[in-house]
């Protein structure tokens, strides 16, 4: 319901402050008390789930999926730099474009699903 709201009003309040005397400076400056507001509601009433509750930091790290992870931050990586560089420094059908998104297709085969 909140991100529906916020999708809503968002750009109808953005647009408000944009074209009044406040300017659209005021669109960020409004997040700063409503922030200010939830931050301490959601510390408090969050609760923590700490699956691993008296384990050490060695065991933590002995269940970390090592090899997963790095193909998956390749793979974000790779995919993310293809779309920066794409259509602004090269051209979507240079060889950088297409081995930049052969490479984060070949990282994300290996991903398990």
């Amino acid at each position: 319901m909140t991100w529906g709201v916020g999708t809503v009003l968002g750009p109808i309040v953005g647009g408000l402050l944009a074209d009044s005397k406040l300017g659209w400076r005021w669109a960020f400056y409004i997040n700063l008390p409503i922030g200010g507001l939830i931050v301490p509601i959601l510390i408090l009433l969050i609760p923590r789930a700490d699956m691993m509750a008296g384990s050490s930091i060695r065991q933590r790290l002995q269940n970390v999926d090592w090899i997963g992870s790095t193909f998956q931050a390749s793979f974000f990586t790779l995919l993310l730099v293809a779309f920066t560089f794409g259509g602004n420094q090269f051209a979507w059908n240079s060889p950088v474009v297409i081995g930049l998104f052969s490479a984060a297709g070949t990282a994300r085969y290996y991903l398990p699903l």
